[in-house]
């Protein structure tokens, strides 16, 4: 299933933020934070609050959106209901991280199929890329749609910001650890078998319709290095924006590979970047 793309239309803030989404900006790009009934499959126990309400209560509490999208969905009936998933930015709180900015994940939907869930992001201007801290460092909260008050989703959010030292922590660490060019091709090969469900590694001729290779190679100058944390960045935009191909490749039918498609669903982005993430952890508990 595929989903909106991001939005950033707005008023434009400080350069080390992106731009924060007025609510006009977030009906484009997620219509169902609009949504002010559940889906009809839902029971009379099911609280509804608009997330957009929740959106309010965020803005007054410092946190401004700055990101949104929606999950399309197949079946018509729960169009305007399905998962959307919005970043939220705060300037009262320093949230920086060596080049990135930590930013709040909200996800949440009106037809049964997500909670209210709020886990940290980390966001790099350099390259625009949103990935999400794995629950080892930072622990997804689900908030069920039972008795819910907006205030409960605020409460959460204290917990981004104490978590920022420990997630600056992480990343001074990937970054002062320089990779052997083994390891970094291990990593790339990891990152390629949860890309594609494989399980071992001599599957990946068959699969993967780029080598490992591919994976390491960095868009633009700045990306450039072989520490842990230029690693993990390199192969996470590679691996979610997708678009490399290698022609060179063939099927077992002699057909070539296509192009690595981008990955556009919310579970499995957000999946793929917390799981990456995890890997970049364990490598740095390996060697460091």
């Amino acid at each position: 299933m595929n989903i909106r793309y991001y939005s950033t239309i707005g008023t434009r803030m400080a350069s080390d933020f992106r731009a924060e989404m007025n609510n006009e900006a977030l009906r484009q790009a997620a219509p169902s934070v609009f949504a002010t009934a559940q889906h009809q499959s839902r029971s009379d126990r099911y609280s509804m609050i608009p997330t957009v309400a929740v959106v309010d209560a965020l803005r007054d509490a410092g946190w401004n959106p700055v990101a949104a999208r929606e999950q399309k969905v197949r079946n018509e009936n729960r169009l305007g209901f399905q998962k959307h998933e919005l970043r939220f930015s705060n300037r009262s709180s320093d949230l920086s991280v060596g080049d990135s900015m930590v930013e709040m994940v909200l996800t949440n939907a009106h037809d049964g199929s997500s909670s209210y869930q709020i886990q940290a992001g980390i966001f790099r201007p350099v390259c625009a890329n949103g990935m999400v801290v794995c629950e080892s460092l930072f622990a997804k909260h689900a908030i069920k749609h039972i008795n819910l008050d907006p205030q409960d989703v605020i409460d959460v959010t204290a917990e981004v910001i104490e978590s920022v030292p420990e997630i600056a922590e992480s990343v001074d660490g990937f970054r002062s650890l320089a990779l052997p060019e083994p390891v970094r091709e291990a990593f790339a090969k990891e990152a390629l078998m949860l890309r594609y469900g494989i399980d071992e590694e001599s599957q990946l001729n068959e699969k993967a319709p780029v080598t490992a290779d591919k994976l390491l190679t960095a868009r633009r100058s700045a990306d450039a290095g072989d520490d842990l944390w230029a690693t993990l960045n390199v192969i996470q935009e590679n691996v979610i924006r997708g678009g490399l191909s290698d022609r060179r490749r063939r099927r077992a039918n002699g057909k070539r590979f296509g192009k690595m498609r981008q990955v556009k669903g919310i579970d499995q982005d957000q999946k793929l970047n917390k799981s990456l993430f995890r890997i970049a952890q364990v490598i740095h508990e390996q060697m460091a």
